[in-house]
């Protein structure tokens, strides 16, 4: 049976952990490090395809003969005819039913900030000595 030979030298860290910078990195995105107008407004242009993509996935009505009663079920909730439930009535169907059923708190949250938003984050400030601010309170 060979024995493994002790070395003192360290194997070199992989790219990208432990403070390695991976090989050719990317700059970070600074003020003076910004893509031209044109590549901006490329990639809104994009993002904006993908919302209206799934849109209009979204917006396709529900089929499937094994989830009949699935759909049926949906229909009665948001009371409009079978018919016209569609992939997003579903998805917001059984969000509902898992937050309501499984106590599932993603899912209530999803139902939340789908129906009234996300809610707004407060910042509270509280200052003891005026004295060391430096603005003027003449």
């Amino acid at each position: 049976m060979a024995t493994k030979a002790k070395t003192t030298v360290k194997p070199a860290k992989r790219p990208g952990r432990g403070g390695v910078p991976p090989p050719e990195a990317p700059k970070p995105f600074t003020k003076e490090n910004q893509p031209a107008p044109e590549l901006k407004k490329e990639g809104w242009a994009k993002k904006k395809r993908a919302q209206d993509l799934v849109k209009a996935i979204l917006d396709l009505q529900f089929k499937g003969k094994e989830n009949s009663e699935l759909k049926a079920q949906a229909a009665a909730y948001f009371g409009v005819p079978v018919a016209e439930i569609t992939i997003e009535m579903m998805i917001v169907f059984r969000q509902a039913e898992a937050a309501i059923q499984k106590g599932d708190t993603q899912a209530a949250n999803f139902i939340m900030d789908r129906a009234f938003g996300k809610p707004k984050q407060e910042s509270v400030v509280r200052v003891n000595d005026l004295s060391k601010l430096p603005v003027n309170f003449e």
